[in-house]
């Protein structure tokens, strides 16, 4: 689970800014925190959305969750060399010069983790891992001035992988490839439970969810379940995978030897860009009096309901086994109650029992609701007067308990709304 994520100088974030997942003392809606069974682990809420004006930061915000995961699990395919695609704040040129920082706090398996990187273009600057299996921090590697390292465990053996890993890769990367045991556990949470979906084309997500119903037949029925009581009229699915001739075989081998780096590090999938399945959903329909079975493509469905279909499995598979889910513009193409019905699932105990997280930007105020969320699970961005992102919680303001969030927010008590013209746009 997420406990913390502080990003600095990285696309319009300039200074640092954190998000935290731990609640305040405000014993309202304690359903909505998860609580861990060891003494020495923090309370962490369940859900957190992001609000804020267009192009006042949030997709750069989330966008650094998915640069740090995918840097994390694959900086050791960068090549001796090669630049490391990352973007600095460019709006002040000072800061164009500067390390880009990542600091990541998180749990998984009862240990608590603390994460950090600061890294150029160039080259990794520092980085160091902590592990806390008590409240008492035990360092497993600290790194300074690229290649300045300092172990307390394992030192000659850390010390052979420290001569392995390029300026440009992370030392984390490097020893989990060389199977060094605790960056093993350590990086296991980027691969497996940190989920993050970029905002509309979600290929990848798709697959996932035709994987899960062409692999497990319980799955299969759980996602037509969860898809039939969203009422879009489907009765059924099938999913087969299309077969690709040889040509498109060896176009995909090609392709993806290119782009590994330049996919990886950008949110594409790793996978074939061409690998597709071909999904067909049953509606009720009637022929002379008579009610028959009508198949539909997935470009026949409706954008809800194909985005519906994207994210539900890897939504499962997070309420399952524990997963985090970061994503962008949630709301999209989703209807707003149907969207406040996905949101309570996470909310639910019955239904998530493994600390499954939601984290989401959207501008679906009606989610603004104080029976709903906590103040502290409501988040803004806004743009400051050099352009840079601002992030800040509801909890840092003195709101009244009966007061109405979404009316608060809409008539700029909170910030982070967009200052419109009285007059029309044109």
């Amino acid at each position: 689970m997420l406990v913390e994520l502080s990003v600095e100088n990285y696309l319009s974030i300039k200074d640092r800014i954190t998000f935290s997942m731990e609640p305040t003392t405000d014993k309202k809606l304690k359903g909505n925190i998860f609580s861990f069974q060891e003494k020495h682990l923090p309370d962490l809420l369940k859900v957190a959305a992001v609000y804020g004006a267009n192009a006042s930061g949030k997709s750069n915000f989330l966008s650094a969750f998915n640069f740090l995961s995918r840097f994390v699990m694959n900086s050791h395919l960068l090549p001796p060399g090669m630049k490391i695609p990352v973007t600095p704040f460019k709006l002040d040129p000072d800061m164009v010069k500067e390390p880009t920082s990542f600091e990541i706090i998180y749990i998984n398996k009862g240990i608590k983790y603390r994460y950090g990187v600061s890294l150029t273009r160039e080259r990794v600057v520092e980085e160091y891992l902590y592990s806390y299996r008590t409240r008492k921090p035990t360092l497993i590697f600290e790194r300074t001035n690229t290649d300045e390292y300092r172990f307390t465990n394992d030192i000659h053996f850390q010390e052979d992988i420290r001569k392995k890993t390029k300026m440009n890769t992370l030392y984390l990367s490097t020893s989990s490839q060389w199977n060094y045991e605790p960056s093993n556990e350590a990086l296991k949470w980027f691969g497996e439970h940190l989920i993050v979906g970029p905002p509309v084309l979600m290929f990848e997500w798709m697959e996932r969810t035709c994987e899960m119903i062409k692999r497990d037949s319980n799955l299969k029925e759980l996602i037509l379940k969860t898809l039939k009581n969203a009422d879009l009229g489907i009765m059924g699915l099938e999913v087969s995978k299309e077969e690709k001739s040889d040509y498109m075989n060896n176009l995909n081998s090609i392709i993806n030897e290119m782009q590994i780096i330049n996919m990886v590090f950008k949110g594409s999938s790793r996978k074939s860009i061409f690998s597709r399945y071909d999904i067909k959903f049953a509606h009720k329909g009637v022929k002379n009096g008579i009610d028959t079975t009508v198949h539909f493509g997935m470009e026949e469905e409706s954008g809800g309901t194909r985005r519906l279909f994207q994210v539900i499995g890897r939504i499962i598979e997070s309420l399952q086994k524990g997963g985090t889910i970061i994503m962008d513009e949630f709301e999209t193409s989703i209807h707003p109650l149907l969207l406040k019905k996905i949101v309570t699932m996470f909310l639910d105990d019955e239904i998530n029992r493994n600390g499954a997280q939601l984290i989401f930007a959207t501008h679906s105020t009606s989610l603004l609701d104080r029976d709903l969320f906590r103040r502290d699970q409501i988040w803004f961005t806004e743009k400051k007067g050099d352009g840079s992102t601002d992030l800040y919680s509801l909890a840092d303001f003195d709101v009244r308990k009966d007061a109405n969030f979404e009316k608060g927010y809409l008539q700029g008590r909170y910030g982070a709304i967009p200052y419109l013209p009285a007059e029309n746009l044109l």
